[in-house]
């Protein structure tokens, strides 16, 4: 490597480091296409939830972009060269999760526990039976809640 002197050090480091390595020039733009790419493929998936973002409702965007992010974790975990053994428990605690995220998003805890709305039959619906079921629902809803975060409690198991 031939070095030269000019009047500035930085005329002096892009002549002799820079220019002399042309590979660092693709290195640096090749990261920069690979992050652009990702970045519009995360705006893609993630469009609705940050769409619906508000600010009194924390809840919803943190446990939607958990869920979509582990739907798009699970191919990789399940086409993994992990052994079955290791793989398969991930699997499962993967898809419970993204079950009982479902679950608190859509919050259909009375609706499983037996709760009956029909409007034709407004005035003879069965009241005790409803409560029951709200009953149900929230115990059910509580139930579901800690275990999803006895899960995700276990989460940095599943990049292992």
């Amino acid at each position: 490597m031939k070095v030269e002197f000019t009047d500035t050090f930085f005329k002096s480091f892009k002549e002799n480091i820079i220019d002399a390595n042309k590979w660092y020039k693709f290195k640096f733009w090749q990261h920069r296409w690979w992050n652009l790419q990702r970045g519009i493929g995360n705006l893609i998936a993630y469009f609705k939830v940050v769409y619906n973002l508000h600010p009194y409702n924390a809840d919803y965007p943190i446990l939607s972009l958990t869920k979509i992010s582990l739907e798009r974790l699970l191919p990789y975990i399940e086409n993994g060269n992990e052994i079955e053994k290791d793989r398969l428990p991930k699997i499962k605690n993967i898809n419970r999760t993204i079950e009982l995220i479902n679950n608190y998003l859509e919050d259909n805890y009375a609706e499983r526990c037996g709760w009956k709305f029909d409007e034709s039959e407004l005035s003879e619906q069965p009241v005790e039976d409803n409560l029951k079921a709200l009953k149900k629902g929230y115990k059910l809803e509580k139930e579901e809640w800690d275990e999803l975060f006895d899960l995700l409690k276990q989460m940095r198991n599943w990049w292992d």
